[in-house]
């Protein structure tokens, strides 16, 4: 087990702000989950390290998540002269 849980805490501990990886750490997430229900017994050991960077994962994302979402969802739904004054990550040229 030990190769799998350091394969996946490598792709988890990445980071959410690489966009490109979001698709392998999704994977990865599934893969963790398939390991634990499965194998709970041989992932004793590993859970710490793996729950570490899953926690990391989601708390990063809620950040990322509200500053994509709500921020520029709020910028949009205004007035387009508020819009015109956003410098958020919708107009990353400002």
């Amino acid at each position: 087990m030990q190769p799998w849980v350091q394969t996946l805490c490598g792709v988890l501990g990445a980071g959410v702000q690489q966009r490109s990886l979001w698709g392998a750490q999704l994977e990865a997430l599934r893969g963790v989950q398939g390991l634990v229900v499965y194998f709970s017994r041989h992932m004793e050991g590993s859970m710490p390290a793996l729950l570490a960077h899953c926690w990391r994962m989601y708390t990063e994302g809620l950040a990322l998540f509200e500053r994509m979402l709500v921020e520029v969802g709020a910028c949009h739904a205004a007035p387009s002269a508020l819009h015109s004054q956003c410098s958020g990550p919708c107009h990353p040229s400002q």
